[in-house]
């Protein structure tokens, strides 16, 4: 007997968490980049972003998953 995958939950079938695991790593990639970028920013480049140093150093010290 075949089973229609689609009304099967999640952890019933790894394979349906396929993507979403994917959109998650895209994300956590995706911070980390912005925060590269974060880091190279000089102080003048923050003020025009409305950011201060201190904004930025504890954007830097989170997670990538946060």
């Amino acid at each position: 007997m075949l089973m229609n995958t689609s009304s099967v939950p999640i952890y019933r079938n790894p394979l349906a968490a396929a993507p979403l695991l994917v959109r998650l790593i895209g994300l956590w990639l995706g911070r980390w980049h912005q925060r590269q970028d974060l880091r190279e920013l000089d102080q003048r480049m923050l003020n025009d972003v409305g950011n201060s140093r201190a904004q930025r150093n504890h954007e830097l010290g989170r997670p990538f998953w946060w």
